[in-house]
């Protein structure tokens, strides 16, 4: 869906200042190993001592993937409350909501906050399709919560035309088949996706990769 659906929210002060520390613990060990990779090149050109070490970089990616999935983690825990709160303002149009997540905790902490049902991994098919079925077959079941990996593929959603991502995927398809949940046969209206970013962390970096990768 188009780059300006994304939803920019400003992250809770204390825990952005959690997100602060953190990122600059991982910048500096960051520049710290690049001084170390650039050291070790040998070099006698600019570019090709920079083209080593960002080789060499690259080459040490996965260990720093925890690194990045903390982050991630923590931009989210900034923005939850100001998500939440956008949710509960939607609640009063009166229509359907689909919240996609990547992590289970903030999937489950919606769950009790706004009282709706879950599809997320751990459910069995039988848990799942009874969620779905309240959900499409309910008028008080105005919300349902779904883990992009567990919701994103093979179900329907069509009593939604509006669709949320509380925390994006790696890829564009994770989220286009997460939003074709609602954009299915069935469906009448125009089906509407937010991504929620958070200023000023990692959510806008996963957002730029995201756009250009669908590039």
């Amino acid at each position: 869906f188009p780059s300006h659906d994304k939803q920019v929210v400003d992250g809770d002060s204390q825990a952005m200042k959690v997100y602060k520390r953190a990122e600059k613990d991982i910048v500096r060990f960051l520049a710290e190993r690049a001084k170390e990779l650039q050291a070790a090149a040998g070099a006698s050109r600019d570019d090709q001592m920079k083209a080593s070490w960002e080789a060499a970089l690259r080459a040490e990616s996965a260990q720093y993937l925890v690194a990045v999935t903390n982050l991630r983690k923590l931009a989210l825990e900034a923005k939850k409350k100001a998500v939440f709160d956008w949710v509960e303002e939607f609640k009063a149009t009166g229509k359907k909501l689909v919240l996609f997540g990547w992590h289970r905790e903030p999937l489950q902490a919606c769950a009790e906050q706004f009282d709706c049902r879950l599809v997320i991994g751990g459910l069995s098919d039988a848990e799942k399709q009874e969620a779905i079925d309240d959900f499409q077959d309910s008028d008080g079941n105005w919300l349902i919560g779904c883990s992009l990996k567990a919701g994103g593929v093979g179900i329907t959603l069509t009593q939604a035309s509006d669709v949320v991502f509380l925390e994006q995927g790696w890829n564009p398809a994770d989220m286009d088949q997460a939003v074709d949940r609602c954009h299915r046969i069935g469906q009448h209206d125009s089906v509407t996706g937010w991504v929620t970013i958070c200023a000023e962390t990692i959510d806008e970096d996963v957002a730029e990769l995201i756009e250009m990768k669908r590039k």
